[in-house]
């Protein structure tokens, strides 16, 4: 895959999760919290998205394909969005039930549909950062 000019992802995902999206059998990403954040702002289709586990290396890298935002107002919302996305996040899963549960009092949600998955070593120009962070830009438009 040949990165475009413009902005760059870093998305740190459970090793478990990014598995499945390195094998193809999870083709979205989700993100919900509180708060408008990264990805919610500032991501949009057809943006480069680098992988990652948390403390690891950069394993893979994707194409933001439709990016859904959505403003949840309630725990019945966040069950409806599990529900409606349940195949391209990785099917019903009792692992992902955990993520779920705790996110039901979230606010902001964002599924990603990744496109153009690909594994790949870690790039040399990657500096890992300590923060906290499971979104990042890593490069700006």
């Amino acid at each position: 895959m040949n990165i475009q000019p413009g902005p760059i992802h870093l998305a740190i995902i459970h090793r478990r999760f990014l598995r499945m999206i390195l094998d193809g059998s999870k083709t979205a990403e989700a993100r919900l919290s509180k708060t408008r954040r990264l990805p919610y702002k500032g991501l949009e289709q057809g943006q480069a998205i680098y992988l990652k586990p948390p403390g690891g290396v950069i394993l893979g890298q994707a194409i933001a394909g439709a990016v859904h935002r959505f403003e949840l107002a309630s725990p019945s919302d966040v069950a409806g969005l599990k529900a409606r996305f349940a195949g391209p996040l990785g099917g019903p899963d009792p692992a992902s039930d955990e993520y779920w549960a705790g996110k039901a009092d979230a606010v902001y949600a964002t599924i990603i549909e990744l496109v153009n998955v690909e594994q790949i070593a870690q790039p040399a120009w990657y500096q890992p950062q300590n923060n906290r962070s499971a979104w990042r830009l890593v490069r700006p438009a």
